[in-house]
């Protein structure tokens, strides 16, 4: 087979893979209900989470903390897939059309699954910028190594892409709070007084005492005082709530600055040792 066959089946490859990963990302978006404001309750639902599972062992806990962030962490896999495709063609030919495709189907598919939220319009427009990114330094890398090219392209040029992806949507976080910034500062309120409530509750001793029917009637009461009356004149919550676009904003481009680092770079590296093999033997 010729390098003009070769160069289209490679690019037959790349399209069809990163455009199925990229749609299963946003896919698996849809299903974890991910929105901005789960990111700023998060903290609320950290310590929900510990309290629920102080009554068991460290490594049960452990797990019911983090087991909601699995479909999360699947998500991104592909979103990492789709960009292993789009790298392991642009180790051999940069082609502006073939990557205004796939960026732009991607980010069509990330803004409908995503219901045209602002979150979802700047991941969208991150996923097209990374591809185009991807695509050139993705050939430039290869080009320039010498030692571990699959593995270091792969790595090097889809954590530049990565990062890209990070402070895009860090922005979006914090465009969408701040457009509507009495709405998620009322949601922050009310989670964590639910929040601190239940803590109260649980170190209330008797409590388990007090008939069924009363319960819900008093912890419904402590929750409603602590919204009114101690988050209000808590100079630490005031001070957050002031600050929630830009601190929460912050603590999620944190969490995916760490996962990008310490997990998401590496696989992509795996990724294309598999994919760039697998383009070279296509006949």
């Amino acid at each position: 087979m010729n390098i003009e066959n070769r160069l289209k089946k490679r690019e037959t490859v790349a399209i069809i893979g990163s455009v199925s990963s990229f749609i299963i990302f946003a896919i698996l978006l849809a299903l974890s209900n991910l929105s901005t404001d789960s990111f700023v309750n998060m903290q609320s639902y950290l310590i929900k989470s510990m309290l629920a599972g102080s009554a068991e062992n460290t490594l049960s806990a452990f797990f019911n903390l983090i087991s909601p962030l699995f479909i999360l962490f699947f998500a991104v896999l592909f979103l990492v897939l789709g960009f292993v495709f789009v790298s392991s063609f642009g180790v051999y030919e940069t082609k502006r059309n073939t990557g205004l495709i796939i960026g732009i189907i991607g980010m069509t598919a990330v803004i409908v699954m995503l219901r045209f939220s602002i979150l979802s319009i700047f991941l969208g427009i991150a996923i097209l910028c990374s591809v185009f990114l991807i695509m050139n330094i993705s050939n430039t890398y290869f080009k320039e190594l010498k030692r571990w090219k699959f593995f270091r392209t792969g790595s090097h040029s889809i954590a530049k892409a990565l990062i890209v992806i990070n402070i895009l949507v860090a922005l979006g976080i914090f465009i969408a709070i701040s457009i509507n910034l009495s709405a998620y500062q009322q949601s922050f309120r009310k989670e964590m007084s639910s929040t601190i409530g239940d803590m109260v509750v649980n170190e209330m001793s008797g409590f388990s005492a007090v008939p069924e029917n009363m319960r819900s009637a008093m912890t419904e009461q402590i929750r409603a005082q602590i919204e009114n009356e101690v988050i209000p004149n808590s100079p630490l919550f005031n001070a957050y709530i002031i600050w929630l676009p830009i601190l929460t904003a912050l603590s999620v481009w944190v969490i995916l600055e760490f996962t990008r680092t310490l997990i998401y770079s590496n696989l992509a590296g795996a990724f294309s040792v598999v994919l760039i093999r697998m383009n070279e033997k296509l006949e």
